[in-house]
């Protein structure tokens, strides 16, 4: 049974990983260059863009041939790289799956030619080891900061909107615990919409101008990462409306995103992942796995709420 261990990521960078791992391969890969594919869901996202900063570390580190494919939130190009790394037999496959029903037979075939599989933050039916998030916890925290900050400084009754992104099955109920976050902290606040926007800054930013018309009394945004909150920030910035009552919330921890924290203006909070950190797990693992080392199969992302009064400098 796949273990689940809390840790702080400074905390598993340093301890040697501890269970052996399940899972097709072979040991003790020595004579060549190891190579390891990395498929991101979208690297122009703040999160996905600094997880390949801290893989390419990693992987520098360690002598490790890093291949890096985006896949631009299309699960055609995630199932063409992986079919091109199987058929290059790479050592190692870290992939955060866009679609991870249809990767299934993949990690099969990649499995069959001696490739360790390893799944970024989510979850991947049959890989060897993960660094995994639990979605709904992760929502309910962004939720949360948006909820407690209607109820210390907006009347009970202030209007919210959620900008997720359901068009990834796996991502729906980050939504639902961003709806839930805000309404055991704001009960009378009132929802006014739930719309897509993917991700993406730009989306963000289109999908805010256009619900900022709609609802001229609107004043708090959950955005499902920092990505789509910085779209969100510009729109409102737009308006010329007074901002001391706006609130825009996000998720990932980007630098971006501390960036505007640190202004203490309406970009307020942010719930922390560390991308670094767990793209340098990520590849880690994978080195661990192709050297035959001891490995935990699965670890828990962490999650630190940050806000204007703990924002890294």
């Amino acid at each position: 049974m796949k273990k689940k261990l809390y840790l702080v990521f400074a905390a598993v960078l340093l301890l040697s990983l501890l269970v052996s791992a399940c899972g097709g391969g072979e040991a003790a890969k020595e004579d060549d260059q190891i190579k390891i594919g990395f498929a991101v869901i979208d690297i122009s996202m703040g999160y996905w863009n600094e997880q390949i900063e801290g893989a390419q570390a990693k992987a520098d580190e360690l002598g490790i041939e890093l291949i890096v494919q985006n896949s631009d939130t299309d699960p055609a190009r995630e199932i063409s790289a992986m079919e091109n790394w199987i058929a290059q037999g790479v050592d190692a496959i870290i992939v955060s799956a866009v679609d991870a029903k249809a990767l299934e037979t993949y990690v099969e075939q990649a499995h069959e030619k001696g490739i360790y599989v390893i799944g970024a933050i989510h979850d991947l039916e049959g890989a060897d080891a993960f660094v995994d998030q639990d979605e709904y916890k992760l929502g309910y925290m962004t939720g949360e900061l948006a909820g407690k900050w209607i109820a210390d400084n907006l009347e009970a009754d202030a209007e919210f909107a959620v900008l997720g992104f359901d068009g990834l099955e796996h991502v729906i109920i980050r939504g639902d615990g961003m709806e839930d976050g805000v309404l055991a902290n704001a009960p009378g606040a009132v929802q006014v919409a739930r719309q897509d926007c993917n991700g993406s800054t730009d989306l963000g930013m289109q999908v805010a101008e256009s619900l900022l018309q709609a609802n001229p009394d609107l004043r708090v945004f959950v955005a499902v990462n920092d990505a789509c909150a910085l779209g969100i920030y510009e729109a409102i910035r737009a308006t010329g409306k007074p901002l001391d009552d706006f609130c825009v919330v996000g998720s990932d921890g980007s630098q971006e995103a501390f960036e505007k924290i640190r202004e203490d203006g309406i970009f307020r909070g942010t719930i922390d992942l560390n991308p670094s950190g767990a793209g340098a797990l990520e590849v880690q693992m994978a080195y661990d796995l192709i050297m035959g080392n001891e490995v935990e199969t699965t670890v828990l992302a962490p999650m630190q709420t940050i806000t204007f009064d703990n924002v890294p400098e």
